[in-house]
């Protein structure tokens, strides 16, 4: 069964604030000193004078997104984010190991491409007032033995640490959560309390 998130509610008022005076500036961004990882990539999207409604995803792995540069999910995710009357946007990933490809993860160890402070960073930035969305999408060229493990490993996290789970849009056919940069404007936050819809449980 899935149902509407009882944590969503559009403020249209701020919505409109939101919409009018586009805001994007980068308030935090942990990135190891290798620069291989990126743990935490914190963006404010609207003008500070809001109260906050923070948006918490959890993504596949991380792009070339940091405190200078953008990417298409990023522009996806936040441009839906506003819509919604979102003000702050925090991206953290199933593995933290950075890449444009997600197929090169698989020349690595599991625990290499998960990243040694991943799952603290997971544990300290879910937080049950905020709006916390599984957005990894399928596979695609990523081992799917690993994924699947790491899907399951974060998808317990979550919901241990935060009491539910909620997806943006349906589930993909593959029976993952939709990739945030397949969030169509007219998809809202739901909470999916039956596990058998996800493939990977």
């Amino acid at each position: 069964m899935v149902v509407f998130c009882p944590s969503f509610d559009e403020r249209q008022n701020s919505i409109e604030v939101i919409l009018l005076k586009k805001v994007r500036f980068v308030e935090r961004c942990e990135i190891s000193s290798n620069a291989l990882y990126r743990y935490v990539l914190q963006v404010r999207i609207a003008p500070e004078d809001l109260p906050e409604r923070k948006l918490v995803v959890i993504q596949k792995n991380p792009s070339i997104a940091d405190e200078n540069e953008t990417d298409a999910t990023a522009r996806r995710v936040e441009n839906w984010a506003r819509l919604k009357g979102f003000t702050t946007v925090v991206y953290l990933n199933l593995f933290a190991y950075r890449s444009t490809d997600p197929k090169k993860l698989n020349a690595y160890p599991y625990n290499k491409i998960v990243g040694e402070r991943n799952n603290e960073t997971l544990k300290n930035e879910i937080n049950r007032e905020d709006t916390v969305i599984i957005g990894w999408g399928n596979a695609s060229d990523i081992n799917k033995t690993m994924y699947m493990k790491r899907a399951r490993e974060v998808h317990q996290l979550v919901l241990k640490a935060h009491g539910r789970v909620c997806i943006v849009g349906e589930m993909t056919k593959e029976g993952y959560p939709r990739h945030g940069l397949l969030w169509r404007n007219q998809y809202d936050v739901k909470q999916v309390r039956d596990n058998k819809q996800f493939s990977y449980l």
